[in-house]
């Protein structure tokens, strides 16, 4: 409960502290509030969430996460930018934010069967995002006031963790009563399965999935006293699964995809957590996988022994697994073989060099052997990829220990930037351009990109976004 409160504080406060710049919504007839609107709460909204709530972190797990939510976003027409962000809680749950933010909690992703259950879940938060559900809240109210902002955007971070608080927090700030609401959110879900399947379908995913998995935790939650929470800010009907099937039915046919990727991401989330280990037939890659990973994962003194044999035996008979390999690179690194995992690394990033984890692992290579130069130069070069944040604060903490001040403060900067934290990334900036002064000569790409603010536009943004390369183990 405390937690909940600072959080309500912190963001009403934040939203006040902009209240000024927030622009005019206009008429009431308006439907969506103006994209600079959008991307300061979107900001608020990402701040938060790295503030208040437990995110995982791990390179490969977000590298695949982002991989399968960019199938289904590169559907999207026109193009706009989307973050995904894995909340690290064992419930049930999704949600959608201003601004392209959706979050995904690690428990629904170890609830799913199939990569095309997973792709289903984040094409209707995708949808929930394209059609502007947001703002369309928003315009049922009287009027549209700070206030009623700061209470919908409370409402969805206190609903991440409990949805029927998240719930009583929104319907208590507005003026609508409950079967207003109500039929405003059923009609939002009904819309979010039509488009989202639109999405699924065009991604080559199988589109009965969404129907198939709501109604699977519709299922469990008759048998459960404590329904898995999605169905609190997703509330499923039966008439609500009858159109979402006949609507699947009028889309073109995708047999379910096979679940590798899926299964490599919830492997690697549970490697390191107290979560039993996940069960695979003996001799299947992902059983070879999960064994590798948790004796990798073990602190030192590691005991047994690795079997990369396995490993390397599926990347002869598939090439492009690119995570299989990483891990490879990993063991042959831990076991002593510096020569090849440096080789294995390096082919790694000519292949993918928008793939954050490969990136970053390299560059953690680098820096374990007393090359940080070098994984500086790595990280420079490849500054795009799909976990731009975790490249920043590496090279943060690179420039740290080279007790270059001034290039370790802006990478920090960069990092507030990135997770949407512009108060602290002006701060920091300041610093920056204050040291900029003294070295007049130093660093003259940072004084550059201060220069001329580095900040691409809408249509570079988008073209970043879509040049990250996609998973070929689909």
């Amino acid at each position: 409960m405390r937690n909940t409160i600072s959080l309500l504080f912190i963001l009403i406060l934040s939203l006040h502290a902009q209240a000024s710049n927030l622009p005019d919504l206009g008429a009431p007839d308006l439907i969506e509030y103006d994209a600079i609107t959008e991307k300061k709460l979107g900001n608020q909204f990402s701040a938060i969430l790295h503030q208040q709530y437990p995110l995982v972190e791990t390179p490969e797990a977000l590298s695949l996460i982002r991989e399968i939510a960019q199938h289904i976003t590169q559907q999207v027409q026109p193009p706009r930018p989307f973050t995904f962000y894995l909340i690290d809680l064992p419930s049930i749950n999704a949600f959608a934010g201003p601004n392209g933010v959706i979050g995904i909690h690690t428990g629904l992703i170890l609830k799913t069967d199939t990569e095309d259950e997973l792709a289903a879940v984040i094409a209707h938060e995708v949808a929930h995002v394209t059609q502007h559900h947001l703002s369309r809240t928003l315009k049922q109210q009287s009027k549209y006031t700070l206030a009623g902002f700061a209470n919908l955007l409370a409402a969805l971070l206190i609903g991440s963790q409990n949805p029927s608080a998240g719930f009583a927090v929104y319907l208590g700030g507005t003026g609508l009563n409950l079967q207003e609401q109500l039929k405003q959110s059923r009609a939002h879900e009904t819309e979010a399965d039509s488009i989202g399947m639109q999405y699924l379908s065009q991604a080559g995913y199988n589109p009965e999935a969404m129907a198939q998995f709501f109604g699977k935790l519709q299922d469990e939650a008759r048998l459960s006293p404590t329904p898995p929470e999605i169905l609190s800010t997703h509330p499923v009907t039966q008439h609500r699964l009858a159109e979402a099937e006949n609507r699947a039915q009028q889309l073109p046919k995708h047999h379910n995809t096979p679940s590798f990727t899926l299964h490599l991401l919830q492997i690697t989330l549970t490697v390191n957590t107290t979560t039993p280990p996940l069960k695979f037939p003996q001799h299947s890659i992902e059983s070879c996988y999960q064994k590798n990973l948790t004796w990798l994962e073990q602190l030192p003194p590691k005991t047994g022994k690795p079997n990369s044999s396995c490993l390397k035996q599926f990347i002869n008979q598939h090439p492009h697994a690119k995570m299989v390999q990483l891990l490879y690179a990993r063991i042959l690194d831990a076991t002593g073989k510096k020569v090849l995992a440096e080789q294995q690394f390096k082919f790694l990033v000519d292949l993918y060099p928008h793939n954050g984890a490969i990136v970053y692992r390299y560059a953690q290579f680098l820096d374990t052997h007393q090359q940080a130069p070098k994984a500086i130069e790595l990280l420079l070069a490849h500054q795009q990829t799909n976990t731009p944040t975790l490249v920043y604060q590496k090279l943060s903490e690179l420039y740290g220990r080279l007790h270059d001040n001034l290039a370790s403060t802006y990478y920090q900067a960069m990092v507030s930037k990135s997770i949407g934290d512009l108060k602290k990334y002006e701060i920091l900036i300041t610093k920056v351009k204050e040291q900029l002064k003294t070295q007049p000569t130093s660093h003259s790409e940072i004084k550059k990109a201060i220069e001329k603010s580095i900040k691409p536009s809408k249509t570079e943004e988008i073209h970043q976004v879509n040049q990250l390369d996609i998973s070929e183990n689909r």
